[in-house]
């Protein structure tokens, strides 16, 4: 990271969490705040699979932003993407983690539901029929 970049950009917190727990809905309460400025994406995955794009990819996310709001973003990979703690310690030390989990039962109908609405499933129900 150039210092230029370190001196112009700052993160302040980013969210994290299972897929299927609300972290949708986190981040549109967050991104209606008037004092938080949330990632004009969702989930930038920067610093997950989109890392290699650059600080530049992270920095344009941002670029609606006003100097005066604190800036997050939202990326639940990031709870099991392979190297996702070590990038975040290394690039914002001081940025707060919001943690976001769901019941696994909860999540595991909610994802069925949301498989069986887009067509990806063969199957009405996750009971077992004998």
């Amino acid at each position: 990271m150039t210092q230029n970049f370190k001196e112009n950009f700052k993160l302040d917190f980013i969210g994290i969490g299972a897929n299927r727990s609300a972290t949708g809905w986190i981040y549109q309460c967050l991104k209606e705040h008037p004092e938080i400025c949330m990632s004009s994406q969702k989930e930038t995955h920067f610093f997950g699979k989109n890392h290699l794009l650059g600080f530049k990819f992270l920095k344009n996310n941002f670029k609606h932003c006003q100097p005066h709001q604190i800036k997050g973003e939202y990326s639940p990979e990031y709870i099991s993407y392979p190297g996702s703690p070590e990038l975040i310690r290394k690039y914002y030390p001081n940025a707060k983690i919001i943690l976001c989990m769901r019941n696994p039962i909860d999540r595991l109908y909610s994802s069925f539901k949301l498989a069986r609405l887009r067509g990806k499933t063969k199957y009405k129900s996750l009971e077992k029929k004998n």
